[in-house]
């Protein structure tokens, strides 16, 4: 039987390289049985998608305003300029 710590080490590993059959086997049966170790596994999961995110750039984003709008704050715009 697998022990947590042992788990661990292998869910560790498994973010870094292909696990042995046997090993996932064992990984396997012991998350069926482990609540904690399955939360871990998720927890891992998430980080792993953050820091993916976090090494995406920036996505950059256009806004184009219909030409209604721009001109009705244009008017706004001048219109505060006369004001002050």
């Amino acid at each position: 039987m697998v022990t947590c710590e042992q788990a661990t080490t292998l869910a560790l590993a498994a973010q870094d390289r292909t696990l042995s059959r046997g090993e996932r086997l064992r990984l396997g049966i012991h998350r069926l049985l482990c609540a904690p170790c399955r939360i871990y596994r998720r927890q891992l999961q998430i980080m792993r998608a953050v820091g993916a995110r976090l090494r995406e750039p920036p996505a950059t984003a256009t806004v184009t305003l219909a030409a209604d709008v721009r001109a009705r704050l244009r008017e706004r715009l001048r219109a505060a300029r006369a004001d002050d």
